[in-house]
């Protein structure tokens, strides 16, 4: 069966900040999702609001944090109400989620399985980027934050916590996009979409930049300095001398299965060197109990679970994203 989706763009192996050229056709590998069935009018998101803010931008440019500066919208038009704690004019209905029965898929994989994985998460509720980081931050002071375990936020690199203060931005935390926005997900829905969102302290935020996932040896016996390590995440060179983020081992599973619904979900792939070392980040560190409770929870706001953390056995039955 050919697969719904007709191809789909690629960042770059060398772990350029920029996406490649497409990939093989989709006779070759389970490939891209979203052109065919945007032009076929079979996938629709709609955004309940716009809304303005980024905590850190997909350059190291003065123009883009003054692009996205408190009073500022998308395209630089000052806004009374744009400041960092403003609060949005949407209020947000709990659903129930679209069930998974992770048995209907056993006997799927490559384009089948990946076709029944993207119908299952499409078409969620497509929150505003303020609300978005409020539920996951807490601003309401409500006790009930996406991100809110035990009563503290965790910073997904550093493991570095604190508490909510009424702003999406406390204690020097802000929001990190484990798809970087420089590389699709930084329009669309996919900017404000919770699965791949998550709490992070600011100097961590700017060390991951938009650099691929991988694994370093950097600062053991023997080895060269990190360029950057906190709590066990590392920004060092891989065995290719390629520059890369290597996640402490708690979160590296959240990491991989978060990179895993952005591409199924939007159609972004994910580079051959990246994929090979998720793959073994998912192996390593399973879904957890607080994992689980927060798909849970994102899934109440936007309507669709996280597939690959209710049903982690699937990422074998793809033989590449």
């Amino acid at each position: 069966m050919r697969s719904l989706h007709a191809h789909r763009s690629h960042p770059a192996t060398s772990l350029a900040t920029t996406p490649g050229g497409p990939r093989p056709t989709a006779s070759s590998s389970p490939v891209s999702r979203l052109a065919t069935l945007l032009a076929a009018g079979l996938i629709a998101g709609t955004t309940l609001a716009t809304a303005s803010g980024c905590d850190t931008g997909p350059e190291h440019d003065p123009a883009w944090f003054d692009l996205f500066a408190p009073g500022r919208d998308e395209g630089g038009i000052t806004r009374p109400d744009a400041g960092p704690d403003a609060e949005p004019d949407v209020d947000v209905d709990i659903l129930e989620p679209l069930p998974l029965d992770c048995e209907d898929w056993d006997e799927l994989e490559d384009n089948q399985l990946v076709d029944a994985v993207f119908l299952a998460i499409n078409d969620h509720v497509v929150l505003d980027y303020f609300t978005a980081r409020n539920r996951m931050f807490d601003t309401a002071l409500s006790g009930e934050g996406v991100d809110l375990f035990d009563g503290v936020l965790e910073c997904i690199y550093t493991g570095r916590t604190t508490v909510p203060d009424g702003t999406r931005v406390p204690d020097d935390f802000n929001t990190e996009h484990i798809w970087p926005q420089s590389q699709g997900a930084g329009d669309g829905p996919a900017r404000s979409d919770i699965h791949h969102l998550s709490p992070v302290d600011a100097t961590a935020n700017s060390a991951r930049f938009n650099y691929a996932f991988g694994s370093t040896s950097c600062g053991e016996v023997g080895e060269v300095p990190c360029e950057w390590t906190v709590g066990g995440s590392r920004l060092g060179y891989d065995a290719g001398g390629n520059l890369i983020f290597d996640v402490r081992p708690e979160r590296r599973g959240d990491v991989a299965r978060a990179k895993f619904y952005v591409s199924i979900r939007y159609g972004f792939g994910i580079g051959p060197a990246e994929e090979l070392v998720l793959r073994e980040w998912h192996a390593q560190d399973p879904p957890d109990d607080r994992e689980l409770e927060r798909n849970r929870r994102v899934a109440a706001l936007q309507g669709r679970l996280n597939p690959f953390i209710t049903c982690p056995d699937i990422v074998d039955r793809i033989s590449d994203f």
